[in-house]
């Protein structure tokens, strides 16, 4: 049994039944507080850049997915929804490296930031 978060159980009968509820805090997560940075950095990166839209687009909402599926994650009780929702970061994060190369390759980001981004997200993703 994985354990994602530090967990706050509390509990309510309901229909006769105790209904066991946890609260997650999500921002209390490295993972989360690492996604977050990126994709605040990278989103600040390319409002600066001028033309690219498709590719700012895609490069943004995948850096930002990682972090924002993390915390949509935190309501979940079922640990198979936290899985599901730990393979879609997985594959944002994979999709972010697509578009980072891709900036690269392109010259909206220099050698250097290129670098600095990947190995972020290689963090990230081995964080996951």
């Amino acid at each position: 049994m994985y354990n994602f978060f530090p967990l706050h159980s509390y509990w309510t009968v309901l229909n006769k039944r105790v209904v066991f509820h946890t609260s997650q805090s999500f921002k209390s997560l490295n993972v989360y507080r690492e996604s977050f940075a990126l994709a605040k950095t990278v989103y600040t990166k390319l409002e600066t850049v001028k033309g690219s839209y498709r590719l700012k687009e895609q490069l943004s909402a995948a850096v930002s997915s990682i972090p924002a599926n993390l915390a949509e994650m935190a309501s979940f009780d079922n640990m198979n929804q936290k899985r599901q929702k730990m393979i879609i970061c997985i594959g944002e994060a994979n999709e972010a490296e697509f578009w980072i190369d891709m900036c690269n390759e392109i010259g909206i980001i220099s050698n250097d930031e290129h670098a600095a981004y990947i190995e972020k997200l290689i963090g990230i993703r081995k964080m996951l």
